[in-house]
């Protein structure tokens, strides 16, 4: 988990970073094999790419974190303040979890830097 916490903490203070290799793997998860890949977004391109996902998968990740995970119980937790912490924790779990998303770490950072109040609403 030391090692995931890095990850976490690199991409909550590196958003651009977060964002490219979340839309790297997007990107992969969704490309016909031989499509070419174009030229790389900007940051606010980027950025849009993981709104209309959030929108197009949002009951779906309602499911897996607000009940599955259970994000409201878990939120009351005094560790779970620190969204390092929290990012880590969801990531942990997304990895472990058997749906395909797209870069787990980066997905969680994003998710949490999002809301995941607003999302389990």
């Amino acid at each position: 988990m030391e090692g995931l916490t890095s990850q976490v903490e690199k991409y909550m203070n590196d958003e651009e970073a977060c964002l490219q290799d979340w839309y790297s793997d997007y990107r992969a998860l969704n490309t016909i094999p031989g499509e070419p890949v174009g030229r790389r977004p900007g940051l606010n391109e980027m950025r849009q790419a993981f709104s209309q996902w959030l929108e197009r998968h949002r009951e779906q990740l309602f499911n897996l974190i607000c009940i599955e995970w259970d994000f409201a119980k878990l939120r009351k937790e005094e560790r779970f303040q620190d969204r390092v912490v929290l990012a880590a924790a969801l990531a942990d779990f997304l990895l472990a979890s058997a749906i395909s998303l797209p870069a787990p770490i980066s997905t969680s950072v994003l998710l949490v830097k999002t809301g995941l109040d607003e999302l389990c609403r």
